[in-house]
Formats: C-alpha cells, structure tokens, sequence
C-alpha cells in the first residue's frame, strides 16, 4: 500500500512539472508572436528607440533635445574608458524625419567634433540619435556625451572647452541638459557674457591653498621649488565654472627653505596666529636664557677674582 501511495505522489509530481512547462512554452510562443506583429525584438528595441534613424546592424541610441540652434557645433565622446568607435549622428524631427550629421571616429580621451547644426538639421524637440558597431551600456549608464557649442563660445575644444572670460583665458564648464539616465548625455556650453564672479579658489598640484574675491596673481609664498601647476577655479553668480590652469616657476629648493615658508603659509590664518606666537614665545625664551647665562658669566668672573686678575695682567 506504501509503494503504491509513493507510486502516485511521484506520478502527480511529474504531472504537474509536465503542465508547468507546456505553460512555459505557449507563454514563451505567444510572447514571440506579438513581438513579431510589431517587428521583433531588434536592436532599438532593446535600446529604448521605436524609430530608427540608423541601419539595422548597428546599435544607436537617442536622447530628446528641447532645441537645437543652427550654428551649434556638435562635439562627440565615448564614455566607456579607452573606448574607440565609429559613430553616426543623426537629428531626428518629430515627424521621425531623420538627417545625417556625421560619421566620426571617436574615443573617450578628448572631443570630436562630428558636424555644425544647419537649418536643416535645427528646431525644437528633437532627437539626436548615435549609432555604432560597438556602443554598448551597462543599466543606467550613458554610452556617450555629445557636447553642444554655441558660435563663438569656445576658442578651442579638445579635451576641455577654452574660452575667454574677464580678459582671461581658461576652461567652461559645460552644463548637462538631458535628464538623468538617458543613454546618451548632452551638455552645452554656457554663456559668460552676464556673469559675475562670486570667489576663485587658488590650488597648488590639486592641493587647496586659499581664495580671494577675484581673479589675482597667485601668491608664490604658498608654492614649492620647481614648476608649478597652478589652479584657479573662478566660481561665478549662476553656479558656472570657469577654470584657469598655468605654469609658475619658482626658484629650485634644495634646502627646503621655501618648502617649509610655503607650508606655514598654508596653515590657514588661525593656524598661522598660533604658530608666530608659539615662534615670539619661544623666542622671549631664548633670548631670556641667553641674558641669564651672560650675567652668570659675569658673576663668576667678579666672583672668583678672574676680571682682576685679567686687568693685572694686560
């Protein structure tokens, strides 16, 4: 009787396993029919594009931009690290009209530039679409940034936009327009023409030294022997960023005199308070010290006749 109750226990066990997976399969089956009513599973699919600008075979990507301005010249970089690929840029309108902006070459270490915003490829709430063999992205990650250049902002883009502000030369910093999470990130470079500054940071080799209210000569009591990558990041009224890098030598330090000047400098003012008056009390007390044992000195001489006989014997 045992054998026969464990006989269909098993027996139902397998049945049940049996339905589960015909379910699978006819769940599996009309999944794969809808999708192919409406074009199978391809590649935009799997990238969040239900229009394609680019071919079949390659993956592409798009991002909605509220505006592009004809004049704008489009700048292009991978952002997965040593990443070098072919990419094609397209602009796609809201009629799901496509234009062809470029075909470049491009990597994560510094800008290309892939094209100019014509009339043609301008207007309002638009996409841009990048396509390539080997873009790829993790979940929530961003295959490339596409940087946006108003004419005239930019003196030159390679790694870093230069631009000129306050009569000085330096690095914009662009600001990021497409939300968060997109595949694609687009950034633009902002205008300085309005801008004030609301205070510069002064740093040493990445090391922070000080700030003022306005763009100055660095202060060498702060800097080491040697040449000198100097820092000055010019925060300005609307949250921008503009950052001054350059080149100070300053004399060769091989007693580390400067090195220990420069140090007490970067104390900070408080700091440096304490410092200078532990230095006049240690001082006083030297000095202190140095009366007593002269006067000593002298007490003794008196004391023991040696001034006498010195004055005897000239």
């Amino acid at each position: 009787m045992i054998m026969k109750n464990g006989r269909r226990f098993h027996r139902a066990v397998w049945m049940m396993a049996g339905v589960l997976l015909l379910g699978l399969i006819t769940s599996f089956a009309t999944t794969h029919q809808t999708f192919a009513q409406f074009g199978g599973v391809t590649d935009d699919f799997l990238s969040g594009n239900t229009a394609s600008c680019a071919p079949g075979n390659l993956l592409n990507y798009s991002v909605a931009v509220s505006e592009l301005t004809a004049g704008q010249d489009v700048y292009v970089k991978t952002n997965a690290a040593n990443l070098k690929t072919d990419i094609q840029v397209y602009v796609q309108t809201q009629d799901g009209a496509c234009r062809l902006v470029a075909k470049v070459n491009a990597n994560d270490k510094q800008w290309t530039k892939a094209g100019r915003i014509t009339g043609a490829t301008a207007g309002s709430e638009v996409s841009l679409v990048l396509a390539g063999s080997n873009l790829g992205a993790d979940i929530y990650a961003s295959v490339a940034t596409v940087l946006l250049v108003p004419p005239g902002y930019c003196d030159s883009v390679k790694t870093q936009c230069q631009g000129t502000f306050n009569g000085q030369t330096g690095a914009i910093e662009p600001v990021t327009v497409s939300a968060p999470g997109e595949f694609v990130t687009v950034q633009t470079v902002p205008s300085l023409a309005a801008e004030s500054i609301a205070y510069v940071e002064y740093y040493d080799g990445g090391e922070f030294l000080y700030v003022t209210k306005d763009i100055q000569p660095v202060n060498k009591n702060y800097l080491r022997g040697g040449d000198r990558t100097v820092k000055k990041a010019v925060y300005l009224s609307n949250n921008r960023l503009f950052t001054i890098t350059e080149t100070v030598s300053m004399p060769k330090d091989p007693l580390y005199s400067q090195y220990l000047k420069s140090t007490f400098y970067r104390l900070g003012g408080q700091a440096r308070a304490v410092v200078m008056l532990l230095g006049i009390g240690v001082t006083a007390l030297l000095i202190v010290f140095i009366v007593r044992r002269i006067h000593a000195w002298r007490t003794y001489r008196t004391g023991h006749g040696i001034d006498a006989y010195l004055k005897t014997h000239k």
